[in-house]
């Protein structure tokens, strides 16, 4: 069963999450098939669906067939606020809602162990705050480790 590793904690509602940025704007929606709380440290055993539509996405989180093999460790990210892009790693899907004050973008997203995020903050008045998708779920990274590469010997 693929192991799924979610960026905040969800109700056991069926739309258990959404955003959107403007009556005009991508509708954005996390429907929760499990009908029970996902909580953000725990790993979720489940198969997730997706479908990118009519000024809506949605990323459904569905219980796994029986006898369904699976060992990938996925996380799905999900951000109201500013946006975020993916500074290393791989995103096997992403959808957004642009418009508002500053940089205001919504937007959810499933990504590869190892994959790195940059979320952005209001009008990148404080940078980028990182986080890496490990096999034991979403970790927020120091700037440091992020940059280390860049770092100019004098």
């Amino acid at each position: 069963m693929a192991r799924v590793y979610f960026s905040q904690t969800l109700p056991e509602d069926e739309v258990c999450w959404r955003a959107k940025n403007g009556a005009t704007r991508k509708a954005l929606f996390v429907i929760n098939k499990l009908r029970r709380e996902i909580i953000d440290d725990e790993p979720v055993e489940c198969n997730l669906g997706i479908l990118n539509k009519n000024n809506k996405a949605f990323i459904f989180v569905n219980p796994m067939p029986v006898g369904k093999q699976d060992e990938r460790i996925l996380g799905v990210f999900l951000c109201s606020s500013y946006g975020y892009t993916v500074k290393q790693g791989e995103e096997l899907f992403v959808a957004s809602s642009v418009g508002g004050y500053g940089n205001s973008e919504s937007k959810m997203g499933i990504y590869a162990v190892g994959t790195v995020l940059a979320v952005h903050s209001y009008k990148h008045r404080h940078g980028d705050s990182f986080y890496r998708l490990t096999a034991s779920g979403w970790v927020k990274v120091d700037d440091s480790e992020i940059f280390e590469n860049e770092i100019t010997i004098i």
